[in-house]
């Protein structure tokens, strides 16, 4: 796992190496091969520097880079993760959906600092669960805002509670 200030995601740098060598032919693809793809694809900032970092573990790109790298490789923001389905927490779902905190906050009408609260506790917004059925509907609104289903994010919202117990 390596951190960013956003709070803690799961990145496997050898993974988009891996990804990187599958890529294309035999050979796979060569970092300034992926820096042309990608900046084809219109993330014109793409550096050598900035996959090299990624790969090594340094530095874990923002979501929305993330969707973009995973694209160009073919493959899923979750296979680059190194975290298996069942282990992936909130902040994971957001981050392989390719958005920030501040994005993901507006599809559910609350700030930043809830969502991140929601993400590390468990805890709801006061009043919030009352006026949107609870778990059950933060559930059913991440998975629409994650594109994925409601019983991977309930897992992950299942997770996030245990390990607040302890």
């Amino acid at each position: 796992m390596v951190r960013v200030a956003r709070g803690m995601v799961w990145f496997d740098g050898s993974a988009l190496r891996a990804a990187r060598l599958r890529a294309g032919n035999e050979a796979g693809w060569s970092l300034d091969e992926l820096v042309r793809r990608l900046r084809a694809a219109g993330w014109a900032g793409a550096t050598r520097q900035t996959l090299i970092g990624y790969e090594n573990g340094t530095s874990v790109p923002e979501p929305a880079r993330l969707r973009v790298l995973a694209m160009a490789l073919g493959t899923t923001p979750a296979a680059l993760s190194g975290v298996a389905g069942e282990r992936a927490r909130l902040a994971d779902l957001r981050h392989w959906a390719g958005l920030t905190a501040n994005q993901a906050a507006g599809s559910f009408g609350f700030s930043r600092w809830s969502l991140l609260r929601v993400e590390r506790l468990g805890q709801l917004p006061r009043g919030w669960a009352e006026s949107h059925e609870g778990e059950d509907g933060f559930v059913q609104r991440a998975a629409l805002a994650y594109g994925t289903t409601p019983q991977v994010v309930d897992a992950a919202w299942t997770a996030v509670l245990r390990s607040t117990e302890r």
